[in-house]
């Protein structure tokens, strides 16, 4: 049961972080 959490968790958090820091990226700093 936990690693399918921990699967799920990764599923959601990883393109989240991914898109984010494309998006911190296209804002000029």
């Amino acid at each position: 049961m936990r690693e399918l959490v921990e699967t799920a968790f990764m599923a959601i958090h990883t393109p989240l972080v991914n898109a984010y820091t494309i998006l911190i990226n296209m804002i000029p700093s």
